[in-house]
C-alpha cells in the first residue's frame, strides 16, 4: 500500500511541478511586462562574449553575423567600434591613440541601444578629427578591466597591429580612461580576509576580472582543469552552476521580481540611506570596516603600488612615452554637491551593504584613494595625469559610474582639451 502512495506522489510530482513552473513563468511574464525595463529586445543589443584566457576574463565573439549587426558595436576584432577606420595599404599618414578601460570607456548604456556613434570615446574622436583628420583612436575597453587587464590589452595590440591594415602602427598616445575599476579592486581588497590574500597565487585579486562564476576565489581554471582530468565532482559543480544560471537568466518569474525590487525596494532604501550621518575617514575605516588605521594605509600603499607599476608598464610600449591617466567623475564624487540625490552605491557589491558604506562614505574613501593614487601617478617619466573628477552634474550619470547620453558628450568635452594638449593639436 505505501507503495501504492509512493508511486502516486511521485507520479503527481513530475506531473504538477512543469505546471506550475510554466504558471509561475506566465504570472512573471506579465509582471515583468508591467515593471520591467521599459527598453524591448528590439531596441536592446549585447554583443555575445566568450572566454579570453590571456586576460583571464572574457572577449567578444569574432564571427561575421556578430559584427555585422545593424545594432552591432563591436568590430571585427573584437574591439569597439570607432566612427573612423583607417588604412595603411592607402599611404596616409596615421596618428594612432589607444584609449582602455572598462565598460565606462566602451560607451555602456548607450552602445547597448545602437546609438555607439555617440559614446564619449566617438564624441572625443569627432572632434579631434575636425582639428587633425589623421586622428585614428583604437578602444580598447572591456567591462571590469582594471589596469592590469589594461596593459594585456595593450601588449596584445602591439602583437597583433602589423598584420592588420586598419591598425595603425604609429601609437602616438595611449590613454588609460576611468579609473573606477582599480578603486572597486581597492574595496575588495579592504575587504579580503588574511587567509585570502596571503595566497601568494591570488596575488591580492589584482590580477583576475570579479564577477564570473568562481573566479571571485580564483578558482575557475583550477575546477576546469580538475574536470579535463577525470574529476566527476568539479564538472558537476560547473555544470549545476550552468544551470542556475541559465535559469537566473532567462527566466520571466527572476526577471519580474528583480523588477519589482527595483521599482519599490530600492527607493525606500536609498531614502534611508540619505538620512544617514556623514562620516570621517577614519571613522568609516575602523568603526565599519573594521581595520586599524595602519592596516588601511598599508592596503592603500599596496593597491596603489600596483596600478603604478601597470601604468609604467603600458609607457614601455612606446620609444617615447606618451601615455595619459584620465580619472573620470562618479555619482559619489558629486554627491555633497546635488541635493536629494540617490545612494549610487553599487548593488551587486554586498560587502558595502555588510559594512553599511553608504554614497557619501564612497565619497570619502574614493577621494582618498584617487588623491593618493594620481599624486604617485604623477611623478612617472612619460605620464600625464588628468583629474577630471570634479564638477560634474548628477544628470551626467546613467548609474553609480556610466554616464547617460548628456554626460558622455561632457566628458567628451572635458577631454578634447586633455588631448588637445597630449597631442599638441592647436
Amino acid at each position: 500500500m505505501a507503495s501504492s502512495k509512493t508511486k502516486k506522489f511521485l507520479i503527481y510530482t513530475i506531473i504538477f511541478i512543469p505546471f506550475f513552473i510554466i504558471i509561475g513563468e506566465v504570472i512573471g511574464f506579465g509582471i515583468y511586462r508591467i515593471f520591467g525595463n521599459k527598453i524591448r529586445a528590439s531596441k536592446y543589443y549585447k554583443h555575445p562574449t566568450t572566454s579570453d584566457l590571456i586576460t583571464g576574463a572574457n572577449r567578444f565573439k569574432l564571427r561575421d553575423k556578430f559584427s555585422k549587426n545593424k545594432k552591432g558595436y563591436v568590430n571585427k576584432h573584437g574591439l569597439i567600434k570607432t566612427i573612423h577606420t583607417s588604412d595603411s595599404s592607402k599611404g596616409m599618414k596615421t596618428r594612432g591613440i589607444l584609449i582602455t578601460g572598462n565598460s565606462v570607456s566602451m560607451g555602456y548604456p548607450l552602445i547597448y541601444l545602437g546609438d555607439y556613434q555617440n559614446s564619449f570615446v566617438n564624441n572625443l574622436e569627432r572632434s579631434l578629427r575636425e582639428k587633425d583628420d589623421s586622428i585614428d583612436i583604437l578602444n580598447l575597453s572591456f567591462y571590469g578591466f582594471n589596469s592590469w587587464q589594461e596593459n594585456i590589452q595593450v601588449a596584445r595590440y602591439f602583437n597583433s597591429e602589423t598584420n592588420h591594415i586598419d591598425l595603425p602602427s604609429n601609437i602616438e598616445l595611449i590613454a588609460s580612461v576611468g579609473g573606477i575599476q582599480d578603486f572597486w579592486g581597492f574595496i575588495d581588497f579592504l575587504h579580503l580576509k588574511p587567509n585570502e590574500f596571503n595566497k601568494y597565487y591570488f596575488a591580492n585579486g589584482f590580477m583576475s576580472l570579479k564577477g564570473d562564476i568562481f573566479m571571485n576565489n580564483g578558482y575557475l581554471l583550477e575546477k576546469v582543469n580538475k574536470s579535463l582530468n577525470g574529476n566527476i565532482l568539479s564538472a558537476t559543480e560547473i555544470f549545476s552552476s550552468s544551470i542556475i544560471n541559465f535559469i537566473k537568466k532567462r527566466s520571466y518569474l527572476i526577471r519580474g521580481l528583480l523588477s519589482v525590487a527595483r521599482k519599490y525596494i530600492k527607493p525606500i532604501i536609498t531614502e534611508l540611506d540619505n538620512k544617514r550621518i556623514k562620516e570621517n575617514l577614519d571613522n568609516i575605516i575602523q568603526k565599519k570596516i573594521k581595520i586599524t588605521l595602519d592596516e588601511y594605509q598599508q592596503k592603500k600603499k599596496v593597491k596603489i603600488n600596483s596600478v603604478v607599476r601597470n601604468i609604467k608598464s603600458i609607457s614601455s610600449f612606446q620609444t617615447n612615452p606618451n601615455v595619459l591617466f584620465v580619472y573620470l567623475p562618479t555619482k559619489f564624487t558629486v554627491i555633497d554637491n546635488e541635493e536629494n540625490s540617490s545612494s549610487g552605491v553599487s548593488p551587486y557589491r554586498k560587502f558595502l551593504i555588510e559594512y553599511n558604506l553608504n554614497a557619501q562614505d564612497l565619497n570619502i574613501l574614493e577621494k582618498d584613494y584617487r588623491d593618493s593614487l594620481l599624486e604617485k601617478l604623477s611623478k612617472l617619466k612619460g605620464v600625464k595625469v588628468s583629474n577630471l573628477s570634479k564638477g560634474a552634474k548628477y544628470n551626467w550619470f546613467y548609474d553609480e559610474s556610466h554616464f547617460s547620453k548628456t554626460g558622455q558628450k561632457k566628458i567628451a568635452d572635458k577631454l578634447l582639451l586633455v588631448f588637445q594638449d597630449a597631442l599638441k593639436i592647436q
